[in-house]
């Protein structure tokens, strides 16, 4: 915890991230320019910001971040690919957004039409059949279930072809983004917002598959399974279907990344939620046992020695195969195989007359045991303390707190809405929510797709847990594994750190997040912050504290020399 242990050091210096730039002066910043001219796109230098990264920057590792959000791409192709999807020329192409995994434009034809281009970043996912899989996935929520998708107008799964980038274009999404409406809508209309989202929800929990796995065109996967479906639809449909969709392999990112992409892994389909689970186990032990290497943080918050250990990850995971069997349910209504999108936030819903009317972003989404799919929409998201109305009190709070309390309130009822809707519309789907192991398996999920990449302590927390509270899952055998009392003690221990770690980072939230990212007018102040904290550590540490120190955060450098002139180390350009 060497970071934290400056930072506290450094509390006489009344350290803020606001006010670090009077502490460090300007010149220890490194004046960045984005990609040189000699790296701007072959086909027109005028068009190079549409294949860059432009919303944020990285403290660390920046060159390899801006790398795999980096395409080329053949404008003039693109807008002529739009030409002759809708009849019209292009007349003007603006980017209107990009994430982590994708770049978005909008090209407004001579006629006054509009179609909107997505353009996969190579961090996007598996090639090709990521593509594939988005575009099948809306037609199929579009034209099966009847939800409200932009319509694919064209697209592209393969970079042979003359725009040089897979793509997609689509009608724009109808009605207003919720992100731009919501903070101006009235309760009421929040509240009717949310129960046509359950409506939609009622749409996903309508059909069911005989397996688990991506869907796909028929026509762009001929080797896959024949999509087969339960639900209260005629055998045209059902036949329909099977002709057209087929379950291939899943384009979950965590079973691509790095090494993985390479490797002869179980990604479906899966023919039940245990074999999905024992598959998820199997990836990262194989991963960590062919290539797992102890990785020097950007940031000196390692909180485990464990966490650089191979042998104490593949035995948390063994941990974790010898107890998913028993933790997932047998009812099969919980373990239906459903189409499900996790990510329902307010920028990916767009509404119009208190309905929502069109839902964008389906990278990714997939089939899945329903019981490790469904879950509460992020838009009702909240896990403070539930109150539908104001205290007494409340008029003697000052103005910061009332605000809170307010907002406290409205997401309570919204998500007592959410809930009590559910539970009307949507039987199903509130007994998932209700499943007694249903967080746990959640947790299980999450923490062992990550555990070297990011922390071990959160898988080995759930484990214990799991075993302190076996007799609430099985009351006929024991555990099938233990945790001496001494390491629990020394996880207790390493939890100490690990929480002073999440408390370090909560005091950056919306400034720096755990990979170094910023926006770039929060750039310049979070390099100082953090150059700060480097000089006092190397001021107050001593012996291989201080070594250790010094190259965890030799990053630093990379953004002023020692006479305070701009450095010349460190490129942004792919």
């Amino acid at each position: 915890m060497l970071l934290l242990s400056a930072l506290y050091r450094a509390r006489s210096c009344r350290l803020r991230f606001y006010d670090v730039h009077f502490l460090v002066t300007s010149s220890l910043i490194r004046e960045y320019s984005h990609f040189s001219g000699a790296m701007i796109s072959p086909y027109d230098d005028d068009n190079h910001e549409f294949f860059r990264y432009t919303s944020g920057r990285w403290l660390w590792n920046e060159k390899e971040q801006l790398l795999e959000r980096y395409r080329r791409f053949n404008v003039l192709e693109l807008q002529l690919a739009a030409a002759n999807a809708v009849g019209s020329h292009c007349a003007k192409m603006t980017k209107i957004g990009e994430g982590n995994f994708n770049k978005v434009f909008k090209l407004t034809m001579e006629d006054q039409s509009t179609v909107i281009a997505r353009i996969p970043h190579p961090n996007a996912g598996p090639p090709r059949i990521t593509t594939a899989s988005e575009v099948a996935t809306m037609d199929f929520a579009r034209s099966v279930l009847g939800i409200p998708v932009p319509r694919v107008l064209a697209y592209c799964a393969n970079t042979t072809n003359p725009v040089g980038s897979e793509y997609i274009l689509m009608e724009i999404a109808s009605g207003a983004q919720l992100s731009e409406v919501w903070d101006h809508m009235e309760i009421d209309d929040q509240a009717k917002v949310v129960e046509s989202v359950t409506d939609v929800e009622t749409k996903f929990l309508s059909i069911s598959f005989a397996q688990s796995g991506a869907l796909f065109y028929a026509k762009d996967m001929p080797n896959c399974t024949p999509a087969e479906i339960n639900g209260e639809v005629s055998q045209v449909v059902k036949d329909d279907i099977r002709r057209r969709f087929v379950l291939g392999p899943t384009v979950e990112r965590e079973f691509w990344e790095e090494e993985r992409a390479q490797m002869d892994l179980d990604r479906g389909p899966w023919t039940s939620a245990n074999a999905y689970m024992e598959a998820i186990a199997h990836r990262e032990i194989r991963w960590i046992q062919q290539y797992a290497k102890p990785r020097t943080p950007s940031v000196p918050l390692q909180s485990s020695a464990a966490q650089d250990s191979p042998v104490a990850h593949t035995d948390l995971l063994q941990k974790y195969l010898s107890v998913i069997a028993k933790l997932i349910p047998t009812e099969k209504d919980l373990l239906l195989p459903t189409l499900w999108h996790r990510d329902l936030h307010r920028g990916n819903v767009f509404v119009k007359d208190g309905e929502v009317s069109s839902i964008i972003d389906w990278q990714s989404v997939w089939v899945g045991p329903r019981i490790l799919r469904a879950r509460n929409p992020q838009l009702v998201d909240y896990d403070g303390t539930i109150q539908t109305k104001l205290l007494e009190g409340f008029k003697d709070l000052g103005p910061e707190e009332k605000n809170q309390v307010r907002d406290d309130v409205r997401r309570s009822i919204l998500l007592y809405i959410y809930e009590t809707t559910t539970a009307s519309r949507n039987p199903a789907l509130y007994k998932v929510m209700r499943c007694p192991n249903g967080k746990t398996l959640d947790q299980l999920l999450e923490f062992a797709s990550d555990s070297w990449d990011g922390d071990i302590l959160p898988l080995r927390e759930v484990l214990i847990r799991i075993e302190r509270d076996w007799h609430l899952t099985d009351t006929t055998s024991q555990c099938p594994y233990h945790f001496s009392k001494e390491e629990i003690a020394q996880h207790r221990r390493d939890g100490e750190g690990f929480n002073e770690t999440a408390e370090f980072w909560e005091n950056l939230e919306g400034r720096v997040d755990r990979t170094g990212y910023t926006l770039p007018q929060h750039f310049e102040d979070a390099v100082a912050y953090f150059s700060k904290l480097r000089e006092v550590g190397l001021e107050t540490l001593e012996d291989e504290e201080r070594k250790t120190f010094d190259l965890q955060t030799r990053w630093l450098l990379d953004y002023a020399t020692d006479d305070g002139s701009p450095s010349e180390k460190c490129s942004n350009a792919p």
